[in-house]
């Protein structure tokens, strides 16, 4: 079996190689399975091409858009030209997977074949200094109507950086909005989902994720991006 892996960069050299060592050491891979890593570079202009020459089985995508879900629909389309593929799973530069990670969601994707969209329960560290936290692990929903209830609500109950998806959602969902939801990109994709995937977590913790100090402008920014969603969940999804 053989699984992408979507990767967004920007400036992100000090921290991609600890990313890709805990995507690369993967046990599912030491098992026989196969996959190639889809790096997209986010108009970066530090020495991440140098940083990542060491690994092998990247897919090199360099991407002048800036935003995050521009940089993911790169990946994508690329993505969907390999037939080989069936599932993508998602990490950001600055994160790292549990080394069964990959290990545990197959196992579960393959018993569950309904399943479309599987995350895991994630550990929060910080990032810097004066970073703070409200909880350390993610106490997420496991079940779909529950992991459904929350989006509709606005909220969202999965942690993109665990998520595993089949590749023919893209096509079913357009792929991500990244004009209109520019700091909630994944929660928009997550509510185009709603009506033909079926969601789950898995209820461990396989993902450290790296909670980053951010500017003033962009926390109102994203705050605006989840609230425009919030209104429009709830009136375009609740009938």
């Amino acid at each position: 079996m053989k699984i992408a892996i979507l990767l967004p960069v920007r400036n992100g050299a000090h921290l991609i190689e600890k990313a890709l060592d805990s995507v690369v050491n993967q046990t599912f891979f030491k098992k026989g399975n196969d996959y190639i890593i889809y790096l997209v570079d986010n108009d970066s202009s530090d020495d991440l091409v140098e940083k990542i020459k060491k690994y092998k089985n990247i897919s090199y995508i360099k991407s002048k858009h800036l935003g995050i879900g521009a940089a993911l629909n790169a990946g994508m389309f690329r993505i969907q030209n390999n037939d080989d593929i069936e599932y993508i799973a998602r990490i950001d530069q600055d994160d790292e997977w549990h080394l069964n990670k990959l290990e545990v969601q197959m196992d579960f994707l393959i018993k569950n074949p309904d399943v479309d969209i599987c995350g895991t329960q994630m550990h929060f560290t910080k990032g810097s200094e004066d970073t703070v936290l409200d909880f350390e692990y993610s106490q997420w929903p496991t079940d779909d109507r529950t992991i459904k209830d929350f989006l509709l609500r606005g909220m969202n109950p999965l942690g993109h950086p665990s998520i595993i998806y089949k590749k023919y959602i893209f096509n079913f969902c357009g792929g991500y909005d990244d004009a209109t939801y520019k700091f909630a990109e994944d929660l928009d994709l997550w509510l185009k989902c709603l009506s033909f995937c079926k969601f789950a977590n898995i209820n461990q913790h396989l993902v450290e994720y790296r909670y980053q100090k951010r500017d003033s402008q962009h926390l109102q920014d994203r705050a605006v991006s989840l609230l425009n969603l919030r209104t429009h969940s709830l009136y375009s999804y609740t009938v």
